[in-house]
């Protein structure tokens, strides 16, 4: 056992624990002093301290307040945690504490922005990945309290920064290794958050350490919470593991609401309204809902949690309300509201946008319903009952010769579209809350599946996993096609797409039936 050696009054000695004593004081449950030789200090004295400090902590993680250090007490004190203090009793400055303490102030303004400045080594972990995380955990804050994140470049200056480290990194709180302090964050308005690079950081697994709950944890002290006794609060100081279904604790919404107010700007309800703006598939298999000022992710099992977020806090200068948008294999995303169009890579704006629709896509109209990337080349866009193809290899414009065409010829799907998306070799048209499925290799809409309900279906059921009763909320004379009609644009395209499946960021596909 390491032992701190004592001389007490007279030439009594006495012995603590060493790494007991120092996880004691570290995590605020014992005066710092102790740790140095005080020979005033009496064996009686010396061992109260240590109980009361021992029930202290007992108290505080939940556990029977014996001042014993029982086999309980020695496990909770080698779980991985938080590397910040429970309890603020011996800091210079310290005042009366809450269920949910407040830890060193807040942020004036409710606008923050956010960089990842280090992302983790660990190479099973993209980027991509990393920072979806992360916009998902500062987002569930967001949900409760009236705060607003915005990614930024790690170039730009940002309100919190994010650091994958190791072992000392400038701090003063060096990282420990692995399966001990986990992260540790500062109070505003500093807003620096560090994760121990050392740690095997998962996502979306029920092993490892997760790094989402994490995340949430850390952004909470970045924003002025401290630690909570709740052992089921996201801001209780250890580790917690992989939850699909989570969900802030009340004192987790009280404490932020306390500091920033209740949200009181509610996006709309996808469910009761499942009619939108734009639809569009990443690269990386995420799906992008965009309705009003807001946008969604989506996974098997609809919605991912802490969505909706403004769209102009993630694609900044895209105003809200837009009109179609298709997202390209290589990483571009195009958006078109009224005479304009604006392109992304990522989230980054691209030089020279937003620009006239009439000067990058010759030939199209102002004012689209929707808009489909069909192949390498080719793209559709639907506007009332008409259609136009527009071919990138080919002077970069509309063969005026030929279109527009009429909507009927995509066997009878009729105007009024909400967007239009490419799956594979399916096109689904949606429309007033419900959607069909076209077939490109029939060429027909698909109509009956044996025990499958027929097309048109609901949005919300189908694609934002409303329940069922929500999903008819949306009421509204929906047109059925017309007629069978096999002379459409999808035949006259001598190869089809590659077919890109949804790989969810769960780790699943949509459902083949969908």
């Amino acid at each position: 056992m390491a032992c701190l050696q004592f001389v007490l009054g007279g030439d009594t000695q006495f012995c603590l624990n060493l790494g007991r004593t120092k996880y004691l004081v570290q995590f605020g449950y014992m005066d710092p002093h102790v740790m140095r030789n005080d020979s005033r200090m009496t064996n009686d004295m010396m061992e109260s301290m240590m109980r009361t400090s021992i029930m202290d902590f007992q108290m505080f993680v939940g556990l029977q307040p014996t001042g014993m250090m029982d086999e309980e007490t020695h496990e909770m004190m080698t779980k991985p945690r938080c590397g910040l203090k429970d309890r603020h009793d011996f800091d210079e400055e310290h005042s009366r504490r809450k269920r949910f303490s407040i830890f060193g102030g807040k942020w004036s303004k409710q606008n923050l922005t956010y960089a990842i400045q280090r992302y983790p080594s660990i190479k099973h972990l993209s980027r991509l990945a990393v920072a979806d995380e992360m916009e998902k955990a500062l987002g569930t804050w967001a949900a409760v309290a009236e705060l607003n994140f915005l990614s930024v470049q790690r170039n730009e200056t940002a309100d919190i920064e994010i650091m994958f480290v190791s072992g000392s990194h400038g701090d003063e709180m060096p990282f420990d290794g692995v399966g001990k302090v986990l992260a540790h964050a500062s109070s505003p308005t500093s807003g620096k958050v560090h994760f121990d690079d050392d740690e095997p950081w998962t996502i979306r697994k029920y092993t490892g350490q997760n790094m989402f709950y994490a995340a949430v944890h850390e952004f909470g002290h970045a924003l002025g919470l401290g630690h909570s006794k709740n052992t089921t609060s996201v801001m209780f100081p250890y580790a917690g593991m992989y939850d699909p279904s989570f969900r802030l604790h009340s004192d987790d919404i009280q404490g932020i609401q306390d500091l920033y107010g209740q949200r009181i700007h509610f996006p709309p309800d996808i469910c009761s309204d499942s009619t939108f703006d734009a639809i569009f598939q990443y690269p990386a298999g995420v799906t992008y809902v965009l309705k009003g000022e807001y946008y969604w992710k989506l996974a098997a099992d609809g919605p991912l949690s802490g969505y909706p977020k403004l769209i102009s806090h993630h694609w900044r200068e895209l105003p809200g309300n837009i009109d179609a948008a298709i997202a390209l294999p290589y990483g571009k995303i195009y958006f078109f509201k009224g005479n304009k169009t604006w392109a992304y890579r990522g989230v980054c704006l691209l030089p020279k946008y937003p620009r006239l629709i009439s000067d990058a896509w010759r030939g199209i109209p102002n004012n689209v319903d929707a808009a489909m990337y069909y192949d390498n080349s080719t793209f559709f866009f639907f506007k009332g009952d008409h259609y136009w193809r527009y071919n990138s290899n080919h002077n970069h414009s509309v063969n005026a010769e030929m279109y527009p065409e009429l909507l009927l010829k995509w066997d009878g799907i009729v105007g009024d579209l909400d967007d239009v998306l490419r799956i594979g070799n399916s096109v689904y048209f949606f429309r007033k809350g419900r959607y069909y499925r076209f077939n490109c290799l029939t060429r027909l809409v698909d109509r009956d599946y044996p025990n499958e309900p027929s097309y048109h279906r609901s949005t919300a059921y189908w694609w934002f996993r409303c329940a069922e009763n929500d999903a008819e909320l949306y009421q509204e004379d929906v047109a059925e096609p017309s007629s069978r009609n096999r002379n459409t644009g999808c035949h006259a395209l001598t190869t089809l797409a590659v077919i890109f499946l949804i790989s969810l960021s769960v780790g699943q596909v949509w459902h083949s039936a969908m």
